[in-house]
């Protein structure tokens, strides 16, 4: 094989590893029998990386389905050697479970021996990515109007069915420890080699009719909403399913995690009871169920199933009490940290703080804007849009007629709480304007006719009329061109003023500012 085979083949290995999904991927260590799986949600697995951890013999990997909006370019069946439709057990039952795939058009498949156990997996490989929750549905629904019942230990599909915010169900990849390719019955071994693998995946996934599987995916629906939507409102009846099925206890094996799960609801919801004491009466009481010690196959384990469980749904508070199902009657969350206004006012606090041991220091404040800001940023441990709020504590600009920083810390212990949450804070040597109450707008605007007659006609003798003046230092505390509003400092009487004053101008010529009408 030529170096240019070589590079086609590695390539291609890599496009076929690169279509599963490799968050939340699973793993278990390389031995016959019952596997002891773990998933690994801190990161993912790259192409190579999965290839070469696949390729170990020490290990055994596989993979779930994107959550969300995910899509997947397969599907696979997951038929358990005793189960009714395996073809050891009942070719005719297998034959028309395949029948059931060929209706929605899915004509390509791929048969691998799971591992020792003899289980099936039975791939459909997709020329084209799809929604992994419709496929689920609408495979779900073709298995169920062919007569067969999706249920652990007899027939899966992945991607399953699943609850929002849960994970989809994990799968190992095939040609591991015990698998190997069948033949189109599902009876006899053909090979275990993986190129040879991947060439009939291709070919699969040519077959498959995808008008008919989109048509498929299309008309899914879920037909469990309304059982459950029953069952949810009918409480007498959601407790009695529960007990009754603590009561039948194990019938078969793969039931462990199901009744693990019925055990922890009935305990917190109608015994009610807090986790910790969940937890407890599951461990205590679990072992005593009928079949626990005949087909649980993680009697060794169970402790850790039962943990895992309450510590994820303790975080959701998904379930609760029966007594607290009144929202009201849940008792009130405290306040997980201080509210804006004291973050804000202990925010003030530092930056006086910083002024103040700086200015007591031998270099004091920087007299550059950008390193002043730096310096009081770190020694008050704020951010510069904090800083910034406070810009009379500290900037040269705003520290006018020679007052220093010690003024205006001065005027900022004194100033009232919403000056210390970001508010204006008064500066020494600058006239303020308060708002005016409602009654004296009138007598502003007629204030501002009369300034505007009296400097027509100072301005005609040279003279700038006194009046004017007052006027103009009133004016100018905001830049131009001019906003009633703002001078005025009240938006609530923004709207009567302008009203009042229809008809007036304000202009601004050089070097003074006057009012014309």
């Amino acid at each position: 094989m030529t170096a240019a085979d070589n590079n086609q083949l590695h390539e291609r290995t890599l496009k076929f590893f690169s279509q599963f999904h490799t968050w939340d991927f699973i793993s278990a260590p390389a031995v016959r029998g019952k596997l002891d799986w773990a998933t690994y949600s801190q990161y993912p697995l790259s192409a190579p990386l999965l290839h070469q951890r696949w390729s170990s013999e020490d290990e055994i990997v596989g993979v779930r389905f994107p959550n969300g909006k995910g899509k997947t370019s397969y599907f696979l069946l997951d038929i358990d050697s005793g189960s009714n439709c395996h073809p050891n057990n009942h070719w005719v039952d297998f034959a028309s479970l395949l029948n059931a795939m060929e209706q929605l058009g899915l004509f390509g498949r791929v048969i691998v021996r799971s591992s020792f156990s003899n289980g099936i997996h039975v791939y459909f490989p997709l020329p084209e990515q799809v929604h992994c929750y419709k496929l689920a549905l609408a495979i779900e629904g073709a298995c169920s109007k062919g007569g067969f019942t999706v249920k652990p230990g007899t027939l899966e599909i992945f991607p399953n069915v699943k609850c929002k915010g849960s994970n989809y169900n994990g799968h190992r990849l095939p040609l591991q420890l015990g698998s190997c390719v069948l033949d189109d019955f599902g009876e006899e071994p053909i090979h275990s080699d993986l190129n040879a693998l991947i060439k009939l995946w291709e070919a699969a996934a040519s077959q498959q009719e995808m008008r008919l599987v989109r048509q498929a995916i299309r008309a899914a629906k879920p037909t469990w909403a309304k059982q459950n939507k029953q069952v949810k409102g009918n409480v007498a009846e959601w407790k009695l399913r529960l007990e009754e099925s603590l009561e039948e206890g194990w019938t078969g094996p793969h039931q462990t995690n199901d009744i693990i799960k019925e055990a922890c609801i009935y305990a917190r919801v109608f015994r009610e009871l807090n986790w910790d004491e969940v937890e407890s009466w599951v461990l205590q009481n679990v072992p005593q169920l009928r079949g626990f010690q005949k087909f649980c196959a993680h009697r060794h384990i169970y402790q850790r199933r039962v943990r895992e469980w309450v510590r994820a749904n303790r975080r959701s508070g998904r379930y609760y009490p029966y007594s607290q199902r009144s929202r009201s009657s849940k008792p009130p969350s405290e306040p997980r940290g201080p509210n804006n206004q004291a973050k804000a006012q202990d925010a003030l606090q530092r930056i006086q703080a910083a002024i103040a041991r700086l200015q007591s220091s031998p270099g004091g404040l920087p007299g550059k804007v950008k390193e002043r800001q730096e310096l009081l940023c770190r020694e008050a441990g704020c951010s510069p849009a904090t800083l910034r709020k406070h810009l009379p504590l500290w900037h040269p600009r705003h520290l006018v007629d020679g007052n220093s920083a010690n003024d205006a810390l001065d005027l900022a212990s004194s100033a009232s709480p919403s000056c210390a949450s970001g508010g204006i804070l008064p500066i020494p040597g600058q006239e303020y304007v308060t708002a005016q109450p409602a009654r004296a707008l009138s007598d502003f605007g007629k204030d501002l006719v009369t300034v505007a007659g009296s400097a027509e006609t100072s301005q005609n003798q040279g003279v700038t009329h006194p009046a004017t003046l007052r006027c103009s230092s009133l004016v100018q505390q905001t830049p131009a061109p001019i906003d009633t509003s703002q001078a005025i400092r009240s938006t609530h009487h923004q709207q009567e003023l302008l009203q009042q004053m229809q008809g007036l101008k304000l202009v601004e010529p050089p070097g003074k500012i006057v009012a014309q009408v």
